[in-house]
């Protein structure tokens, strides 16, 4: 998925574009998992991290200027890299919603 959103930017010579302009926002509604919340003990002993997108939502800026919010799960599945590159440089990358693949997505675009 992320190979192919990488190479969904660029056209057949190589020119590369964006769909979007920029992911400009973020929010959190009530029914979104707190840090406490995010994740829960094995039997033994081990953290493992719930995974839900579930109370978040993208405000993004098209090219020709409007913005739309937007569910992270459908950000996170068009555009993994931006998304997680986004999360990191607003310090949200700890929460629940994100912490289970903002990471490895970093990993795998390298």
């Amino acid at each position: 998925m992320i190979a192919e959103s990488m190479v969904a930017e660029c056209d057949h010579e190589g020119r590369c574009y964006q769909i979007f302009s920029e992911i400009s926002d973020h929010r959190k509604d009530d029914t979104a998992l707190s840090v406490a919340e995010g994740s829960y003990l094995t039997r033994a002993g081990n953290p493992i991290s719930k995974k839900t997108t579930r109370g978040w939502h993208i405000l993004i800026e098209w090219r020709d200027g409007s913005m739309d919010w937007h569910k992270l799960a459908e950000i996170k599945d068009a555009y993994p890299v931006q998304l997680a590159e986004y999360a990191i440089a607003n310090g949200i990358d700890h929460e629940p919603a994100l912490k289970w693949w903002v990471r490895k997505t970093i990993k795998r675009k390298d």
